[in-house]
């Protein structure tokens, strides 16, 4: 079975076309699956709509935190939950399209890779509308966390993996997003990056720390710098 995980907060303007069409591309190509969204106690009602759209969807889960720990922390309390041997992670904004699901997981399933990533700097990629500024934040990103990461874009919001890349190893979530973490101390052989067209959604909640790097996001990067070269 494949568990999806959807950290929330603020994302009430897409929920429930996002998890419509998610539904509709599981149920298409027959794909055994649960959903779970994960909310930090949204103000814009987005943990509410996820409790009713359980009443039209019956394998759609649902985990209400009390307090905004991050999208991190959010998603590792989705893998905890979960009971699926592939794990996928994918914004409710629909940057990343549902329909490309069985693209990411197509090479978990033939045995070919352990981690695939919905990537945007991959040859065939493509950003329609996407905003200088946050293009280039993008690419720095990427560029800061080369050292200990050979993929192309490590902060994708779309991704999936075995479950088994997680054994004898624990995630903490600090990180503004879990995948750098995940491909710094996760166990596996291969990685293959899946080239798509990026759905751009002004940010109503935008990422710090990134254009000039704050203590806190320095710090967490300095950490996964010394997982992957003194660990």
């Amino acid at each position: 079975m494949i568990s999806i995980i959807i950290p929330t907060y603020n994302e009430n303007d897409h929920l429930a076309a996002f998890v419509q069409h998610l539904f509709e591309t599981l149920g298409r190509y027959h794909i055994p699956s649960e959903v779970i969204i994960v909310d930090d106690n949204s103000p814009d009602g987005s943990g509410e709509t996820a409790y009713y759209l359980r009443k039209h969807f019956p394998n759609l889960r649902t985990l209400h935190r009390e307090h905004r720990h991050g999208s991190s922390t959010a998603i590792l309390a989705g893998i905890r939950a979960a009971k699926g041997t592939v794990i996928g992670i994918m914004s409710a904004k629909m940057g990343y399209p549902p329909a490309m699901i069985p693209q990411l997981l197509k090479p978990i399933q033939a045995g070919n890779m352990d981690i695939t990533v919905a990537s945007r700097f991959v040859p065939e990629s493509a950003l329609p509308g996407y905003p200088f500024w946050d293009k280039w934040r993008a690419r720095c990103q990427a560029w800061l966390l080369r050292p200990v990461t050979a993929v192309r874009d490590p902060m994708s919001n779309g991704f999936f993996f075995r479950r088994t890349v997680l054994d004898k190893t624990v995630l903490r979530g600090n990180f503004p997003r879990i995948l750098p973490e995940l491909l710094v101390k996760g166990h596996f052989r291969a990685v293959q990056e899946i080239p798509f067209h990026y759905h751009y959604y002004p940010k109503t909640h935008p990422d710090s720390g990134f254009l000039l790097p704050s203590p806190g996001f320095v710090w967490h990067l300095i950490q996964l710098y010394k997982a992957h070269f003194w660990s």
